[in-house]
């Protein structure tokens, strides 16, 4: 894990609809280290065992009679008696929550910290459960000893809660989205899910990050061995990081890709978002190769590579935002499930609720290219008036939940 370079300034997240998108910049996490990487909590169990994960991302349990989410991760749990083993921040930045009291007895110790990628993308990573903190304040490295796990004064087996959101202060601290009326039974709400990322996702995305050195006053080609997304990609130069559309502006690189397939033939895209219907969305890794043009020596190029797990997951966190765009308010998680699969492609639906209408009043669908799963369309469909709220089929789009 590299801490060297310095990102100038961060995006500022506004609404639901706009996590982690590509709006004006702000200096309020000025100084704060660029994060190259994501890893996992922990490293490995006392007795010599790898980490696992035991808790799954979208999994419902009872509390004081009504039924919640867990969304997030368990770690070293059940198999192993690991109290007081090391906990890691996965991803480096600034500790911005701290409770050393255990307030919340089904809490216990928490920790949360700000962590700010290259490409200004920005998450609070929350690490719950713990028996003593080890840093309270400051900034931290990925893979740097934070905390110790513990079971919440007794309360559980040992383990470490982790999860991963993209506003610290909604749900609240210590909240999980759930249903407050407890005949609804499994229903979540949309509003505050969407504030959740699943971390298995995003140590996917951010897991394996490559950088091309460029020459300036040419043309530079590079490969990529794994797709991936222009939207988390950044530029930097003399130690400070940009998005693409600022190092473009400042004339450190040119607003064009190009790259070839087979024989000589050249295909053009923009890498600006002001044209995106010819706006170049990801690398994919069947191309022979990019070419990109830098003006100055010493700028470098960055992007992230995808591994493509949790398909069901991504499925499920891009059905979140779209049906809050069109009007609904809860959904059953329980109902969401893989329910078509032809050679190209993988068709995922989950039920929809809205608190004017009552229960299964719409349904929403992604359907995800298995070739490229960047790829992703969405459907919402209102099933009162029998008519698509949102429908994407014919634009096929790049749909991750954080990169808009």
């Amino acid at each position: 894990m590299k801490k060297t370079q310095v990102y100038r300034s961060t995006l500022k997240i506004v609404g639901l609809t706009m996590l982690l998108s590509s709006v004006s910049h702000a200096n309020e996490v000025d100084g704060i280290a660029v994060v190259d990487e994501v890893e996992t909590p922990v490293k490995r169990s006392h007795d010599g065992y790898r980490q696992f994960n035991d808790g799954e991302f979208i999994s419902l349990y009872t509390e004081s009679g009504r039924y919640k989410y867990h969304l997030g991760e368990d770690w070293n749990y059940r198999e192993t008696n690991d109290y007081g083993f090391p906990i890691v921040a996965a991803a480096g930045g600034e500790i911005t929550i701290v409770d050393d009291s255990s307030k919340v007895p089904s809490i216990g110790k928490v920790l949360g910290i700000h962590s700010v990628l290259g490409s200004g993308h920005e998450f609070y990573s929350y690490y719950e459960h713990m028996s003593k903190l080890k840093r309270t304040r400051g900034q931290v490295d990925a893979g740097e000893t934070i905390a110790y796990v513990g079971d919440a004064d007794g309360l559980y087996s040992a383990h470490l809660h982790y999860d991963v959101r993209y506003d610290k202060n909604s749900p609240g601290i210590y909240g999980n989205p759930y249903s407050p009326d407890k005949a609804k039974r499994g229903m979540m709400i949309l509003s505050e899910a969407a504030n959740f990322l699943d971390p298995a996702l995003l140590r996917d995305d951010f897991g394996d990050l490559k950088t091309v050195s460029l020459k300036g006053w040419r043309w530079n080609s590079f490969t990529v061995s794994r797709d991936a997304s222009l939207d988390k990609a950044y530029v930097s130069f003399r130690g400070e990081c940009y998005t693409v559309e600022e190092a473009i502006e400042m004339n450190l690189v040119y607003e064009h890709f190009y790259w070839r397939n087979d024989g000589d033939t050249r295909f053009w895209k923009y890498i600006t978002k002001k044209a995106q219907d010819e706006r170049l969305k990801y690398f994919e890794s069947d191309k022979q190769d990019y070419w990109l043009y830098a003006y100055l020596d010493g700028v470098k190029f960055h992007f992230y590579e995808h591994n493509h797990g949790q398909l069901k997951n991504r499925a499920f966190q891009d059905m979140l935002r779209d049906s809050i765009d069109a009007g609904f308010t809860h959904c059953n998680p329980g109902t969401l499930k893989l329910y078509n699969e032809t050679k190209g492609w993988l068709y995922y639906r989950m039920d929809l609720t809205s608190a004017a209408i009552g229960s299964k009043a719409g349904r929403t669908y992604c359907l995800i290219e298995k070739e490229n799963p960047l790829v992703r369309q969405v459907w919402v469909l209102d099933l009162v008036k029998n008519q698509w709220k949102i429908n994407r089929r014919n634009q096929p789009v790049e749909k991750l939940q954080y990169n808009f």
